[in-house]
């Protein structure tokens, strides 16, 4: 079950996220490396938002490691 992205997220992803990918889109298309990273970094992006409360220790850090490297990508 998914949860909503809190307030901060949901308002990024449809604003600067959301431009930025256009720009990306219009710049290099669909087949590029770089709309590829685009769509691997927002899946990374929305899977790290998703509960952990009956997580077990190998989703814990699989997410802990995602919003370590996620600023690294972005």
């Amino acid at each position: 079950q998914q949860c909503p992205a809190p307030p901060g997220i949901a308002k990024f992803l449809k604003g600067p996220w959301y431009s930025s990918a256009q720009l990306l889109y219009l710049k290099f298309g669909i087949e590029s490396q770089q709309w590829q990273q685009m769509i691997t970094t927002t899946d990374t992006l929305l899977d790290s938002l998703q509960p952990l409360e009956e997580a077990e220790d190998e989703r814990r850090q699989y997410v802990f490691d995602a919003v370590t490297q996620l600023p690294k990508e972005m």
